[in-house]
């Protein structure tokens, strides 16, 4: 890689059309427990006390570490802060806080996200909500940098080479450990590599290959395109995404009903970005009722007001999330013949504005609780039976 793009960063300007709080969030009363279990609340509350001011800057945390002084930073310390303290193999390379100065002596607290522009603005939202609560001065957050080069070039710079993918592979994407727990008696294991950011388990069942594919980021929101741009490079079969999302059907669906849309739209805030389009869902040839038509990626989670979903609902949307239908528009766009589906569950329901008080057992604010993750267990285990199923079948 050129040093010099590797250490080019520009200030992004950063447009937010929507602020949140308690009374217009489809989260209610949780959205400040969702943000804030993501920061280190009370350290930045002293620091922001002591006259230091935020900079955000789009570079996976051990590439800040490692350069921070080509970055215009020094005297730097890492925060403290694990706000996920489970043992995960897989996407736990996550957003860090340091503190330190920059090259004019300024005190700053430096959030290093790994790159993808809708992460940062996920995390820019994360953090200008919480110095509305707190300070009443979103000025404090002073600089947002990023850098195209890291966001066009994210598989070089993490290491992925054709060591990972193979030709006409069948690719897994998600919750692969769980998923492949689950089917490992009835699946030939014939190769696994593994780096720094990746691990792939190329397995053998009824002559196909199914490559299990672990990220160990968050390839949240646009930034999964360069992943499926890359896996079509390398001429696999079929891609599988599943993981978790939003249901706008009911608020029973959550850890209880599979997912599996057919058609897809990206919007952000209230704007439509890529109007809808459909591509065949192979899956639902063999289990028509797992079709749960129209759904919706957007950048944030934090943009999910009651007007965004009054919006999506005039669309028939079902379900959202940051990533399927940004997956899905790199193979609709490209125009090949590749398959591609998403078998997901719910963990939240967005709420209608009439229902603001509405009580779910479960949203984003607790999916780590223990009931939360018995039942991801069993949901999983039955997505895992559907996908043992269709791989089976001998005409897909």
């Amino acid at each position: 890689m050129r040093q010099e793009n590797f250490f080019k960063f520009n200030k992004y300007q950063f447009i937010s059309n929507s602020s949140i709080n308690n009374t217009n969030h489809t989260m209610s009363s949780s959205i400040n427990k969702f943000c804030f279990q993501k920061i280190p609340v009370n350290i930045l509350i002293n620091l922001l006390n002591e006259g230091y001011t935020i900079d955000i800057i789009g570079i996976f945390p051990h590439f800040f570490e490692k350069y921070y002084f080509s970055l215009g930073y020094k005297d730097i310390v890492q925060v403290p802060f694990i706000y996920n303290k489970r043992l995960k193999k897989l996407n736990y390379i996550r957003p860090t806080f340091f503190i330190g100065k920059n090259f004019y002596n300024q005190k700053k607290i430096i959030l290093s996200v790994p790159s993808g522009e809708d992460y940062i603005k996920h995390y820019t939202k994360i953090i200008l909500h919480f110095l509305d609560i707190y300070f009443k001065n979103p000025k404090i957050l002073t600089n947002i940098y990023r850098s195209s080069y890291h966001e066009k070039n994210i598989m070089e710079i993490t290491g992925f080479n054709n060591q990972f993918i193979f030709t006409n592979d069948i690719v897994i994407l998600g919750y692969i450990d769980e998923i492949y727990d689950n089917l490992k008696d009835k699946l030939l294991l014939i190769s696994e590599q593994q780096n720094e950011y990746y691990i792939s388990k190329r397995c053998k069942i009824n002559n196909k290959i199914i490559n299990f594919l672990g990220i160990k980021y968050s390839y949240w929101g646009n930034i999964s395109q360069k992943i499926i741009e890359r896996l079509l490079k390398c001429k696999v079969k079929e891609i599988i995404y599943s993981a978790k999302l939003g249901t706008l059907i009911s608020h029973l669906d959550i850890y209880s009903k599979i997912y599996s849309p057919s058609e897809y739209i990206i919007i952000e805030d209230l704007k439509i970005k890529t109007k809808k389009f459909k591509l065949e869902n192979k899956i639902l040839k063999l289990f028509p009722f797992l079709n749960t038509q129209l759904h919706v990626s957007t950048p944030t989670i934090l943009e999910q007001t009651y007007k965004q979903r009054e919006f999506l609902s005039k669309m028939n949307v079902n379900s959202i999330d940051n990533e399927i239908s940004q997956m899905a528009e790199v193979i609709y766009k490209k125009k090949l013949k590749v398959n591609f589906f998403s078998i997901h569950f719910p963990t939240d329901y967005l709420r209608k504005e009439n229902e603001r008080d509405l009580r779910t057992n479960f949203d984003l604010s607790n999916n780590r609780k223990s009931m939360a993750i018995f039942k991801k267990n069993k949901i999983i285990k039955e997505i895992s039976y559907y996908l043992y199923q269709y791989f089976m079948e001998e005409t897909i």
